[in-house]
């Protein structure tokens, strides 16, 4: 999921133009610019080792997604969620789509010793 996110920031990066630039050392910090594209813009052209290794795992991300699947599938890991399946007599989703109704009743039930 990591490396999706980083193909999709990736691709928005990469891809978006701004109208203003500012020269920071360092990698851009988000909080120091106006908009989202005046930031994208300071990260494509910074020239920070940081910033240009940065840039290079962004454009990695979609291979390294693949990569990571492979590996899963080698290992055996499965890439699907497993969803157990309970037996009817031990679910109780039943119970809990009647708490509401209990509970309201519970509440407007007066107590007279």
């Amino acid at each position: 999921m990591k490396y999706v996110k980083l193909a999709l920031l990736g691709c928005l990066v990469l891809t978006t133009a701004s109208c203003s630039h500012f020269s920071k050392p360092g990698v851009p910090d988000i909080a120091d610019y106006p908009n989202l594209g005046a930031y994208i813009s300071a990260i494509n052209t910074s020239t920070d080792p940081q910033t240009e290794a940065l840039r290079k795992q962004i454009m990695d991300g979609p291979a390294a997604l693949a990569r990571e699947k492979a590996e899963c599938l080698k290992r055996g890991i499965s890439l699907t969620p497993i969803v157990p399946t309970i037996p009817p007599n031990e679910n109780a989703y039943s119970l809990y789509q009647q708490s509401p109704t209990a509970i309201g009743s519970i509440k407007n039930c007066s107590l007279e010793l």
